[in-house]
């Protein structure tokens, strides 16, 4: 059982790093268009309607909501992912969260 325990942790180790690799070029290849942002193309002509309401909700609140629709993270955490995404992007106010 501990051999398995280790080559488990160890393929965990030598995947992570690419993993990582793979989503940083991924990032680096999706350019900031307007809040709603379908990669993936599944969201259609109902992306203006959601941007208006966006729009909306950032006038009247302050608040900053974008949509990312993507077809696949490329072996990334979706929380790591969208995180470093939306700080590169610049999406929100400062000091907030």
């Amino acid at each position: 059982m501990p051999r398995i325990a280790t080559l488990l942790i160890l393929c965990l180790l030598f995947a992570s790093p690419a993993a990582a690799f793979q989503t940083d070029a991924l990032l680096e290849g999706l350019q900031f268009q307007a809040l709603v942002n379908d990669f993936a193309g599944v969201i259609g002509p109902e992306a203006n309607s959601i941007e208006i309401l966006l729009r909306e909700l950032e006038q009247k609140t302050g608040a900053q909501v974008a949509v990312v629709t993507l077809a696949s993270l490329d072996g990334g955490e979706i929380s790591d992912f969208s995180n470093r995404l939306f700080e590169r992007w610049g999406i929100g106010q400062a000091g907030e969260d």
